[in-house]
């Protein structure tokens, strides 16, 4: 059983350029499996400072 409206939102860091990557994904009921979507992705303030804060830390010791 799964929800028709359930999203899954990514907060991550692309390793290449130290970026922080935030994307969206809502469920496909006729793929059976989270599709990237085009939907506004809602940010939670919380995981984008803590997102920030390790790419400033990769970034210096990446130097």
């Amino acid at each position: 059983m799964t929800l028709a409206t359930s999203q899954i939102y990514y907060y991550g860091i692309n390793e290449k350029t130290l970026e922080t990557e935030i994307f969206s994904f809502a469920y496909s009921s006729e793929k059976k499996c989270y599709v990237a979507s085009d939907c506004q992705t809602v940010l939670c303030d919380e995981f984008v400072r803590e997102i920030k804060k390790e790419v400033l830390y990769l970034r210096k010791v990446s130097r």
